[in-house]
């Protein structure tokens, strides 16, 4: 191995922190959230955050707003590495008893397109996409 890289059996080189990132993936980052929203990151909640394996990203973590919170407002902003091509919908856990959709969009924007009541919480562990 030189300068990182490594050849395999067929010959291919590959350089190991590049193998090393698509395997483990990035640490987990914190994400901008906007105004009035703020982590629940109390007991076994974390933070909203996102690692990047490859090109795939995954979110975890809890938030909460303090009072109603409008439509097709932005909630967060992903960085540019964490940001998709084309948009992407999710689906979110909300206040633990109904799901919330979640538009993920290609400038980082997260917004969701309906009211979210005061105090709800939505939780982000286990949603994941593709950035390709």
């Amino acid at each position: 191995m030189k300068n990182n890289n490594f050849w395999d059996s067929q010959g291919i080189v590959h350089n190991q922190e590049v193998l090393s990132q698509r395997l483990t993936g990035t640490a987990w980052t914190d994400i901008p959230l906007s105004s009035g929203w703020s982590n629940i990151a109390v007991g076994v909640l974390n933070k909203l955050q996102y690692k990047k394996k490859g090109n795939e990203i995954i979110l975890r973590g809890c938030i909460q707003y303090s009072t109603n919170f409008p439509s097709n407002s932005t909630f967060a902003t992903l960085p540019a590495e964490a940001r998709p091509i084309l948009r992407n919908i999710v689906q979110v856990s909300a206040g633990g008893t109904f799901s919330q959709r979640i538009d993920i969009y290609p400038d980082g924007t997260m917004k969701t397109p309906f009211d979210v009541a005061a105090s709800t919480s939505l939780f982000f562990d286990g949603i994941s996409f593709f950035i390709d």
